[in-house]
């Protein structure tokens, strides 16, 4: 079994190369939403997941694919600094880039890739602990994105961005590590 380390930057929502936006087909994004790299990182992964897919019907090797968002490590002293009160506009004169404002806890992440090991389904999952961000992602979403606000009125306050409700369901994960708010700078 493969458990393998991917990431939902191959949604390409932000860091783009191109200053175009990216296009959200809805919200909250799951496994079925499309994926648009635009760089070698990135694609590199997409292809990562493909060649699990492969080995899987060639060989019959079981593996899973974990998209990590954004992965902080409690005991780091930097990990702090990740988190806000709001979400904050982009610089003067750089593209909006649309931000998840989710994290996952590295102990979370060692569960999941625990109950992936164990898992009979052969599918990718994102995984994330909490919020980066005090604000409600739907209300920031809405703040920064005024053309979402209509998309965003459909999630609840505590709704991330990117759902991680399959990882829940199908691995029963849960996230158990929550030290966003204690950490939340003035």
């Amino acid at each position: 079994m493969i458990a393998f380390a991917s990431t939902f930057f191959m949604l390409d929502l932000d860091f783009r190369i191109r200053d175009a936006p990216w296009l959200r087909r809805y919200l909250p994004i799951d496994e079925e939403h499309t994926l648009s790299p635009e760089d070698t990182y990135r694609l590199s992964k997409l292809m990562d997941e493909e060649m699990l897919e492969a080995y899987t019907r060639a060989w019959g090797m079981r593996s899973v694919a974990c998209r990590l968002l954004g992965e902080y490590y409690a005991h780091r002293d930097d990990s702090a600094t990740r988190f806000r009160r709001e979400a904050k506009p982009p610089p003067q004169g750089k593209p909006p880039a649309f931000r998840a404002w989710q994290y996952l806890d590295g102990r979370d992440a060692a569960q999941a890739f625990r109950l992936a090991n164990e898992s009979k389904d052969l599918v990718p999952f994102y995984l994330a602990s909490d919020r980066t961000i005090e604000e409600s992602r739907r209300d920031a979403l809405a703040r920064l994105f005024p053309e979402l606000r209509e998309m965003a009125a459909e999630l609840g306050p505590d709704d991330g961005l990117i759902s991680i409700e399959k990882a829940k369901r199908k691995l029963g994960y849960q996230p158990w590590h929550s030290w966003s708010r204690q950490a939340l700078l003035p």
